[in-house]
Order: structure tokens, then C-alpha cells, then sequence
């Protein structure tokens, strides 16, 4: 069964107020697989060049981008309790 059939059986049977079924479902057709990520180590100069080349724009969907040391200025300078900068997927 592919993956999107097994969590129609899920939310199926949490609409259906069944949590142990949807539980059961989850952990003998879908089990939960944990891996570890590798963290890539880039410095700051590198990832600078890297935004300058491609212009501050995202590359995949041609939006701008905020260069991320403004984002940290803000929040360690000003708005630290308003402002939390956290590097993304952590």
C-alpha cells in the first residue's frame, strides 16, 4: 500500500475516534524510521560569496532573500525576546 492509503486509514480512524487503531496502522505499516542528518560546515565567508553571486534571490523560486546576519542582528541587538533568529531545522 503506498504511503498516502495508509494515512487515509489513519485519519480515518481518528474521525472515526479509534486512536489505537490509527496507532496500530502507523506502527505496522508506516513505521517510524529515524536518521541521523549530516550537518554541513560552511563559513561565513563562503556563504556570503555564495548569496552575492546569486544575487539575494532563492534560486528555486526566484523570490528574495534577506541576507541571515541581518536576521541575527535584529534579534541579539533589539528584539531578542520579540525576535528570536534560529537557524533553520533546529
Amino acid at each position: 500500500m503506498q504511503k498516502a492509503g495508509i494515512i487515509e486509514e489513519v485519519c480515518d480512524s481518528l474521525l472515526n475516534k479509534n486512536n489505537d487503531e490509527g496507532i496500530k496502522i502507523l506502527t505496522t505499516k508506516y513505521p517510524f524510521e529515524n536518521y541521523v542528518t549530516v550537518e554541513r560546515k560552511s563559513n561565513p565567508l563562503f556563504l556570503t560569496k555564495i548569496f552575492l553571486r546569486d544575487g539575494f534571490i532563492d534560486r528555486y523560486t526566484g523570490t528574495k532573500l534577506l541576507f541571515p546576519p541581518v536576521l541575527r542582528i535584529i534579534s541579539k541587538a533589539f528584539l531578542l525576546k520579540h525576535f528570536l533568529f534560529k537557524v533553520v531545522g533546529k
